[in-house]
């Protein structure tokens, strides 16, 4: 048996009962396959005869079971109990609003965990964004809640982040920490079929990362398979996890040269109930249907191990689908900046002008790091894509040059529109941060002896870099 550090997210139907804003139910997403096999539904026999052919084949870090809307599948125990032979462990994904205690006390034993979508705790918005008009739907789902929990199963609260729900996101991150759950945070898809919505409703995820740092006790990034996660927790065992899909996603080389570049990449094995299996919900030619291709698996399993993590893929994502963000929505880019000790202190407290003027400055510090300098740079250098000795070209400019070591940190919110392709070597930068960065670099070019490019000013260019910087002022002891 082989093994795929990847889920494999099984669709047991197509049908859903809600017709949520954010999803593009028509060209699908869980439960995406070739328009000619829509109508095309394995019976169930035949559907787990192809949940076989997978899952002796490979070892999952876990089974996760979509839709549609899963409880809506006449077969969901039948399946649960087949899955069950495979010692892997078993997640529901469900919407919630079709709990009864009968299904419930039927398929309960067969899941290890519940993940149950809840974009708000207030009726009115749960309508609006789900197309739902029941008035009880979200007491359903609450009642469903409680029950996962009395049995003793793990719950998580999934929330998809945008315009319409980001003021009442606090309150389910209360109720879950009220009831010892998890959260989960995720940013607003991009498909061609929602398109409209996402630009007038898409909100960066970070704007949450301060707010929930008061709420909860740690934080830590997980490094896992897919998009990037991080994760902030309120005790020991339970999380609110944020995911970003502007930090990198898993790509390769038939992600570059895709007509329909998508915003999360590869991040698991995906079966539809059609028999379609992929790791692509955007593009037909990326998929196999079972049992026909089954001696074909291994292409997709080669995919999954040759993808590996694009810090740069939101930008690619913006400039390949042609999105302009601020002609509807603001994305507000939090960057960590250095002015370098080739000015002095005065010079610095100009450029923190000139920042207060230009852009949000949420704080700054002047630090003299003595004898850690040196290291510092190497530190803040270390990943750099520009060269492959810039630390030491810092080292040679900026501390053996100068008597001082003092610098100035500076903690910004820029807000980004557009990117462009700088050069080989940088790549894709947003044109607000490069701008903001040459503004100041060219101010200080004529006065600073043996000037060099960045011996002024450095910022970070993405949240990558700003979440490595992080990590390096925390070795430091700077907060």
């Amino acid at each position: 048996m082989i093994n795929l550090d990847v889920a494999f997210r099984i669709s047991v139907i197509d049908r859903c009962n809600f017709n949520c804003l954010y999803c593009p139910s028509k060209t699908s997403m869980e439960n995406y396959c070739p328009k000619e096999l829509k109508n095309r539904q394995k019976t169930t026999k035949e559907f787990l005869e192809i949940l076989g052919i997978v899952l002796k084949k490979y070892k999952f870090k876990k089974i996760v079971i979509t839709g549609g809307e899963p409880l809506l599948a006449t077969d969901l125990p039948i399946i649960l109990k087949e899955l069950r032979q495979y010692n892997t462990k078993i997640e529901l994904d469900t919407n919630g609003s079709m709990f009864n205690l009968k299904l419930w006390n039927t398929i309960r034993e067969y899941i290890d965990e519940i993940k149950i979508s809840m974009d708000s705790l207030n009726q009115q918005i749960f309508s609006k964004i789900t197309n739902n008009q029941s008035s009880k739907t979200v007491q359903t789902i609450l009642t469903f809640i409680e029950e996962s929990i009395s049995y003793g199963l793990p719950v998580t609260l999934n929330c998809v982040y945008s315009k319409l729900n980001k003021d009442g996101i606090i309150n389910i991150i209360h109720y879950a920490k009220e009831k010892n759950i998890n959260v989960s945070i995720l940013d607003l898809y991009f498909s061609k079929e929602t398109e409209k919505f996402w630009k007038n409703n898409y909100m960066n995820i970070y704007n949450l990362r301060n707010r929930l740092n008061q709420q909860c006790t740690f934080n830590d990034a997980i490094d896992t398979y897919g998009c990037d996660f991080k994760y902030f927790y309120y005790n020991k065992e339970n999380y609110i996890r944020i995911k970003s899909s502007m930090l990198s996603t898993m790509r390769d080389s038939q992600c570059d040269n895709c007509d329909a570049y998508c915003q999360e990449g590869i991040f698991s094995l995906r079966l539809s109930r059609q028999g379609w299996v992929t790791v692509c919900q955007s593009n037909e030619n990326s998929g196999l249907l079972l049992p026909r291709d089954e001696k074909r698996l291994i292409m997709l399993e080669q995919r999954i191990k040759r993808a590996t993590k694009d810090k740069d893929s939101f930008k690619k994502f913006i400039i390949k689908n042609n999105i302009k963000i601020l002609n509807s929505n603001k994305i507000v880019f939090p960057c960590i900046g250095f002015v370098w000790n080739s000015l002095d202190e005065n010079q610095m407290k100009e450029v923190l002008q000139f920042l207060n003027k230009t852009v949000k400055v949420r704080s700054y510090k002047f630090l003299n790091l003595e004898g850690k300098y040196k290291n510092f740079l190497e530190d803040i250098y270390y990943e750099s894509t520009e060269t492959n000795d810039i630390s030491n070209f810092k080292v040679r400019k900026l501390v053996d040059k100068y008597k001082s070591n003092k610098i100035m940190m500076v903690e910004l919110e820029v807000i980004v529109s557009s990117v462009v392709d700088l050069n080989k070597s940088k790549g894709f930068v947003y044109r607000e941060i490069a701008e903001l960065k040459n503004i100041i670099r060219h101010k200080y070019e004529s006065i600073v002896e043996d000037y060099e490019f960045d011996t002024v000013f450095h910022l970070t260019d993405d949240l990558y870099e700003y979440e490595y910087v992080k990590k390096i002022l925390k070795k430091y002891s700077i907060e």
